[in-house]
């Protein structure tokens, strides 16, 4: 007896992992820096301004597919600085002051002059910071590097002159 003709399903489509990757970094939030200095408001002529980003940090995402997971692991690696004087630095990921604070993990900046003659008598204070990525695959081949990343912040800052007066009559 003959029941026609019977098809048996191909070998499952192979999984890229590096597609799956690629996916996954798309789908995670990669934040924008949050800008923190010291001091707080006003910042001051000739004094140093500490700078760091308080969201620095590594993230990670993972997806399984096809029998494969796929983590990926995006890393801040570095952040350019921009003052708005019309100098820049790279540092990251600086620290926030206080009295014990290692100044050579800060992140800092001297103005040699005021924000009153600037548009809003501000400074536009920018940072950018590059974003490393990798994948790595469990239950299957792959993994490696994955696209760069950037995310960009700015905010203004106001920077004041202090100045002292003496007079003759000790007051």
């Amino acid at each position: 007896m003959f029941y026609g003709a019977v098809y048996l399903a191909g070998p499952p489509d192979a999984v890229d992992p590096a597609a799956v990757a690629a996916g996954v970094l798309k789908r995670m939030t990669i934040p924008v820096p949050d800008v923190a200095f010291s001091p707080s408001g006003d910042q001051i002529v000739n004094l140093a301004s500490w700078f760091w980003i308080p969201n620095w940090g590594p993230l990670t995402g993972t997806a399984t597919v096809g029998g494969i997971t796929v983590r990926v692991t995006a890393e801040p690696a570095s952040a350019r600085w921009t003052f708005g004087d019309g100098t820049t630095t790279t540092c990251a990921p600086g620290i926030a002051w206080t009295p014990t604070a290692d100044e050579r993990r800060a992140c800092t900046h001297v103005w040699t002059r005021s924000s009153a003659s600037q548009p809003s008598e501000s400074f536009r204070l920018g940072v950018t910071v590059n974003w490393t990525a990798s994948y790595t695959v469990t239950g299957g081949a792959g993994g490696g590097a994955l696209a760069p990343l950037t995310r960009t912040a700015a905010t203004t800052v106001r920077v004041a002159e202090v100045q002292a007066i003496n007079d003759r009559a000790g007051g």
